[in-house]
């Protein structure tokens, strides 16, 4: 059973900007948070992962750490350092388990990612969503960095289903700058695993552009045109990907539709 790290953080380090936040500090916020999460679920007698289902309540001691996190960094230098940890490859240990008490795994990563993202209003007075667009620079710098790296081979590198269809259904959203920010590290990502990341993407684009027609969404058709022909450009087998999967034939109706 994982019990709630306690936390001790200086006045001096809770009193340094946001702008220049101490890591550790913020780290040991992320754990307080999986940790606690984790206790709360294992409690009410759920498995050992944390799922935040429909029915998630946020608890107040889960509202407490988001707001001494907003308080002690930016959104931005919060979002970069849970962004590189979403993409860790966790098979190393056992990825059916949860992180050891003093890390958390690219599962934790997302739901802390996903909690700040969805309850910025409980803590931030801002009028817009830092929390989400700092979140798309973070994922697409991160794919940028891992895209480059002559380090890290795919197996050193994770794209979960979740984290992969949450980065796809940013093409749907109302933020341009979100929107953008997916695209590109879909393709910086695919640049780096190939064809078989290509095949899980593509078609899931292809079901959310076939959604958003039926709504005569011409922006999100128009986003996932782009993703594609974007995507095809990077290589054979990207190409017959999205023939298989429909896309293609989708891109010539909108072809004709323009020219008549």
């Amino acid at each position: 059973k994982h019990r709630t790290k306690q936390l001790r953080i200086s006045k001096d380090k809770m009193a340094s900007s946001p702008s220049s936040p101490d890591k550790e500090t913020i780290e040991g916020l992320f754990l307080e948070m999986r940790n606690h999460l984790l206790e709360k679920q294992q409690l009410e007698g759920t498995d050992d992962k944390i799922v935040i289902s429909a029915s998630f309540k946020l608890d107040s001691t889960t509202q407490t750490s988001m707001r001494t996190l907003h308080s002690a960094s930016s959104p931005q230098y919060t979002m970069d350092l849970l962004a590189l940890k979403l993409f860790m490859n966790s098979s190393s240990s056992s990825p059916s388990l949860p992180a050891s008490n003093d890390s958390i795994s690219s599962h934790d990563a997302f739901v802390i990612l996903s909690l700040l993202v969805s309850y910025e209003n409980t803590f931030s007075l801002s009028p817009s969503p830092e929390y989400l667009i700092a979140a798309s620079r973070a994922v697409k710098s991160a794919a940028v960095q891992i895209a480059s790296s002559s380090s890290l081979s795919s197996s050193n590198i994770e794209v979960s289903d979740e984290v992969l269809f949450t980065i796809i259904a940013q093409l749907a959203g109302e933020n341009v700058e979100v929107s953008s920010n997916a695209s590109m590290a879909l393709v910086a990502f695919t640049k780096k695993l190939g064809k078989p990341l290509s095949d899980r993407i593509i078609p899931t684009i292809v079901q959310i552009w076939k959604a958003q027609q039926g709504k005569n969404d011409t922006i999100c058709v128009v986003r996932c045109a782009s993703a594609i022909i974007d995507l095809s450009c990077l290589g054979d087998a990207m190409m017959e990907c999205a023939i298989s999967s429909g896309a293609m034939d989708m891109l010539q109706i909108i072809l004709i539709h323009d020219l008549e």
